[in-house]
């Protein structure tokens, strides 16, 4: 047997032994700080024999030709980082296992479009893998000095099926980490880099030492191809595939995506296959220097890297340079193999078995079966294309043929990425156009003997184009009849497709309701071992199914089937148990929008967290831990391992004393029986060196329990500070507590007298001014023009002494928080109109005009607070404003309505702004100055109606004051009935007059007289309920001493005279009095009464009589 025999037969049996290895301890390999960089070197897997061998080919006979395919993953992985972890994230999310499944789920969980990208990725990977083969066939008939046959191509073949069955078709799941091939991977990367700089090495130092000048002749040649004139676009065109197509490699998408513990593994693990990749880069141009220089012209620039250290003696660099080239053929064909596999069985055979296999059938096991059987159809396939490629095809050729395949999966794996719900028909006809036109143009021609494409460049019609490869030609052919046909697809007004599709029903999948129908029918995929660890040994099984149980199970089937036929079998299980088809959607898309943590993202989680963690199996045996367990009880080393009895772990905590004072024996026996009863815990422990540990325990659903333990030292100490600190202000909070209560009874004290001298100043103040002003109206109607002049003057008085008192009131009940709010929403203008009407009279006294704006608008607020506002507005514009006019108007501002009031006035400096709004401010720059209570009142009141106050103000020109609130939609307004006054003209009323004061009663007797009523008095509520006789009306005053009020004695009048009209008479003016008022529908007439309101509400009742 020769070396080249022997040396790969125990490279192949070492590949086999550490691979195992690897397998065995995949668990501590997985918590590895290790294998990042393991993940990192997997990404090597792109490096496969195209680039090891045939990378040197394309530089020693295209220059620049062999570099786009470098360059392209370099760009990507430089500048593509966020696009390259949203890919991360989002297949984890879709719990997706391959490239087609995360395709499909994206694409409306399209079993067609999985089938579509698993079909391109087939026929794209049969050449890739034919070319490992040959490579190996080549390197070895080179090695061994034999002719080029087909035995080393059918036993690399043989051998490595076998070996992607036993270590990467081992288990049902497809989902989830491969540590033993990761690392199998990881060394197979680090031997290929090794051996490729060795011959790098010898390559420059044969360049430095060449003497022959016919050598140097020729490397000018070789130097002349890597002129900058000489990229074209071939160049352009072959680093976009190379960008493409290692995005959606199966192999790169196995390692990349799904061995990733955590989305951001791909940022870290980037930059270092960006030096592998330039590194690789490097080496390769000396090597097709020195191999353009020193070798014989019929050497094969594909196998320089063998042909140099060879050529010139170095026999052991040879076999080593050999056995790198096997590492790269076994890493790329184990992967892909393991990758293409699981996406035939779960996208091409799963629907098929789905609808033939029957109940009693375990599908998970069928599916091993298949993929088992996919990878040596693949091995075999890929065998017979290689023996069918012509032997002048350079492996460049091939492997650029087997990317443009893969590219056409690129723009539907893009708007996967990006979009949940993407077009499933133009993803399938895009698809499908760019396949079936990469299969003419360069798949066939490779195994036909044709020459590669050499229709494809005249199909495009642009002159520029004309100069381009075949392979270019064609890439850019099949790749815009994808882009077009998506675009055209895409395009087409249609509506969405129905949801319909979950009700097809699969033979041999029964409707479930319960729990227990989704275990068994899960345990037909993965096993009753996993389903009883997923849905727990003890969970109450006859229970309904609801979400979490159905997302479980899709989650489990889809790793075997992939996510598509996973809705599929849950749909058709569910839809049965006579659930709408509304209900059966939104839980099966449930679980599309639930996060799925990957146990890659979970261990990165546990790393990276300030809480140790540990696990144990219903055996109670440590099965996991992450690294600040370790810092938090620092074991001596070997006692923390996989399987270690938990017992154990406790004996030695507390024999040294961290469990606390007591026997040994006792704590552990008391920590094992919480386990062991599966009984939550938590509790502080106390340790000997002073730092004080929590630890909360739980049981997991398959039997184990997990623990984690919080070092919460700083906590207990503050909490220890804290209760010292609590202890000793018990006292000073007591004392303070005891002075603020004191100043708090002071306080309510004083604001319990403040009101009851508001509730006074409100009755006995305005009493002389009510009997005043009736004396007043009485008076007038007996006296001459001439002397009604001298009292109007002396109604004015009582009229200014009254605005006094009631501003005086209103000031102390705003700042005492004592006025009722009473919102009611109306429009503006009539309030503006009533305003403008009463002011109209003193405004045409002094020479001006008042005119009413016309906008209009509606507001909720007080009514009688606006008033307050705008009348003070108005009554200081006519006040301050000698000539010219006075303007009230409504106008919109946006969602808001402004209600002002424009004078030409005096104006006011700006200096004096904001002095205008304190009590008593007067500028005395006018005859006639009031009492400088009107503006304090409006800015306390304006943030009860809910306004804004601006002043603007020009000294010798005017001011404009105005309120800014809230504008409202229009309620709809009843229409108030009208009193026509001249219809009581000459009807005399008998009315009953009662009010505890008798000069109000004398006032008016006098006043009822004169307007020629006929009135009785009352002193008390006894007097009035003895009155006898036919009453008209009876106007009440409120306050009637004794404890008694007009309220009360309206009730027990209307027992006696219900149909009886009443009026309250009264200064009054809180917000209980007007509720009871109004609920017993009594009239309130304030005090001071003026004529006009008192012959109104008596010519109220008799138009009603």
């Amino acid at each position: 047997m020769s070396m080249p025999w022997i040396m790969a037969l125990i490279y192949v049996a070492m590949m086999f032994a550490g691979t195992a290895l690897a397998h065995r301890y995949r668990q501590a390999l997985h918590n590895s700080s290790w294998r990042i960089y393991a993940y990192t070197l997997a990404f090597a897997v792109y490096c496969t024999s195209w680039t090891y061998f045939g990378a040197v080919g394309s530089a020693a006979t295209g220059g620049w030709d062999f570099l786009p395919i470098y360059l392209g993953p370099i760009l990507l992985m430089a500048l593509g980082g966020r696009f390259l972890r949203r890919l991360n994230v989002e297949v984890h999310k879709e719990g997706a296992t391959s490239i087609s499944d995360f395709i499909a789920a994206r694409f409306g969980k399209s079993r067609s479009v999985a089938a579509l990208v698993t079909m391109i990725a087939l026929f794209g990977t049969i050449p890739y893998i034919a070319l490992q083969l040959r490579s190996v066939a080549l390197s070895f008939a080179l090695v061994s000095g034999t002719p080029e046959s087909t035995g080393p191509l059918l036993v690399a073949a043989v051998v490595l099926a076998i070996f992607a069955i036993v270590f990467g078709a081992r288990r049902y799941q497809v989902s989830g980490q491969n540590e033993a091939i990761l690392f199998a991977i990881a060394f197979e990367s680090v031997l290929k880099l090794g051996a490729i700089l060795l011959v790098s090495g010898l390559a420059v130092w044969l360049l430095w030492t060449i003497p022959d000048r016919q050598a140097l002749t020729s490397l000018e040649h070789f130097r002349g191809r890597f002129a900058l004139d000489t990229l074209d676009a071939d160049f352009l065109v072959t680093m976009l595939v190379s960008v493409m197509a290692i995005v959606c490699l199966p192999r790169h998408f196995f390692i990349s995506v799904t061995q990733a513990r955590h989305p951001d593994d791909i940022l870290r693990a980037r930059w270092g296959f960006i030096a592998y990749l330039v590194i690789t880069v490097l080496a390769v141009l000396p090597i097709a220097g020195a191999g353009v220089a020193t070798l014989d012209r019929g050497a094969m620039p594909d196998l320089f890297v063998i042909s140099l250290p060879q050529q010139f003696g170095f026999d052991r660099l040879t076999l080593f340079v050999f056995l790198g080239g096997i590492s790269a053929a076994v890493a790329m064909v184990v992967t892909e193999t393991v990758a293409i596999s699981s996406m035939i069985s779960n996208d091409l055979f799963a629907p098929i078995l789905l609808r033939r296999s029957t109940r009693e059938v375990h599908l998970g096991e069928q599916l091993l079966w298949i993929r088992r059987s996919t990878i040596i159809g693949l091995m075999a396939a890929a065998a017979g294309y290689a023996m069918l490629t012509p032997s002048a095809t350079q492996l460049a050729s091939v492997g650029l043929i087997a990317f443009v395949a893969m590219a056409q999966c690129t723009p539907a794996l893009i708007f996967a990425v990006y979009r949940t719900d993407n077009d499933a028909l133009a993803a399938k006809g895009s698809l499908m156009v760019g396949f079936l036109l990469w299969f003419v143009l360069l798949f066939l021609p490779t195994i036909s003997g044709n020459h590669i494409g050499e229709d494809a460049r005249d199909m495009i019609p642009f002159a520029a184009f004309e100069h381009l490869s075949p392979v270019t030609s064609g890439a850019l052919i099949s790749l815009s009849g994808n882009l077009l046909a998506y675009m055209l697809l895409a395009a087409r007004k249609v509506g969405k497709e129905g949801i319909g599709k979950v009700h097809i029903r699969h033979r041999g999948v029964s409707s479930i309701s319960t729990v227990a129908g989704l275990v068994d029918l899960v345990t037909r995929f993965v096993g009753m071992e996993l389903a009883t660890e997923a849905f727990g040994p003890d969970s109450d099984r006859a229970r309904p199914i609801d979400r979490a149980s159905v997302r479980t199970a899709e989650r489990l089937i889809g790793s075997v089937v992939g996510v598509p036929s996973a809705r599929a079998i849950m749909a058709s299980a569910i839809s049965g148990q006579g659930m709408g088809l509304a209900d059966v959607t939104q839980m099966l898309d449930a679980s599309g929008q639930s996060l799925h943590f990957s146990q890659g993202l979970l261990a990165a989680t546990l790393e990276n967290i300030d809480i140790g963690v540990s696990a144990v199996d219903r055996d109670l045996r440590l099965i996991a831990w992450n690294g600040r367990y370790l810092e938090l009880f620092t074991y001596p080393p070997g006692l923390v391992r996989i399987g270690v009895p938990i017992a154990e772990l406790i004996r030695y905590n507390a024999e040294r004393g961290d469990c606390g004072p007591g026997e040994v024996d006792s704590h552990v026996a008391r920590r094992l029986d919480h386990m062991r009863s599966r009984q939550q815990h938590s509790f502080e422990r106390y340790r000997a060196d002073g730092r004080v540990i929590k630890t909360v325990g739980g049981p997991m659903p398959d039997g184990g329990y997990v623990m984690s333990f919080t070092d919460i030292t700083m906590e207990a100490q503050a909490r220890a500070a804290t209760e010292t600190a609590r202890k000793n202000l018990e006292s000073a909070v007591a004392e303070r507590t005891a002075e603020l209560s004191e100043v708090n009874d002071k306080l309510a004290r004083a604001m319990r007298d403040k009101t009851r001298f508001l509730a006074a100043a409100s009755h006995d103040l305005l009493q002389p001014l009510h009997a005043a002003m009736l004396f007043s109206a009485a008076l007038r109607r007996r006296l001459e023009p001439p002397e009604q002049a001298i009292l109007a003057r002396l109604d004015r008085s009582i009229e200014a002494a009254n605005d006094l008192l009631r501003a005086l009131l209103d000031i102390s009940k705003l700042d005492a928080g004592g006025v009722q709010i009473a919102p009611d929403r109306f429009a503006v203008r009539p309030l503006l109109v009533d305003l403008a009407e009463s002011f109209q009279p003193l405004a045409a006294e002094k020479g001006l005009r008042l005119r009413i704006g016309p906008s209009d608008g509606w507001v909720e607020c007080d009514r009688t607070l606006l008033r307050s506002i705008m009348q003070n507005f108005l009554s200081n514009a006519i006040r301050y404003t000698e000539q010219g006019g006075v303007i009230i108007a409504a106008r919109r501002r946006g969602a808001r309505i402004q209600l002002a009031v424009y004078d030409s006035g005096i104006g006011i400096p700006p200096d004096k702004l904001t002095d205008i709004f304190r009590e008593f401010e007067r500028l005395g720059q006018a005859a006639e100055t009031g009492i400088g209570l009107g503006l304090a009142i409006v800015e306390r009141s304006a943030p009860l109606v809910g306004g804004t106050i601006t002043v603007r103000s020009w000294p010798g020109k005017g001011s404009v004051f105005s309120i800014s609130l809230p504008r409202v939609a229009q309620a709809a307004v009843p229409p108030k009935p009208t009193v026509d006054l001249a219809n009581s003209s000459g009807v005399s009323r008998h009315l009953l007059v009662v009010d505890d004061d008798p000069t109000n009663r004398d006032a008016m007797r006098l006043v009822l007289d004169g307007l020629g009523h006929r009135c009785i008095t009352a002193a008390d509520e006894q007097e009035a309920l003895d009155c006898a006789g036919v009453f008209d009306g009876a106007l009440i005053d409120f306050h009637l001493g004794n404890g008694r009020n007009g309220i009360d004695l309206i009730d027990a009048l209307r027992v006696k005279r219900p149909c009886l009209p009443f009026a309250l008479v009264t200064a009054e003016g809180g917000q209980a009095m007007l509720e009871q008022a109004r609920t017993r529908g009594v009239a309130v007439l304030p005090k001071p009464l003026t004529l006009a309101m008192l012959d109104q509400w008596i010519a109220a009742q008799t138009l009603v009589d």
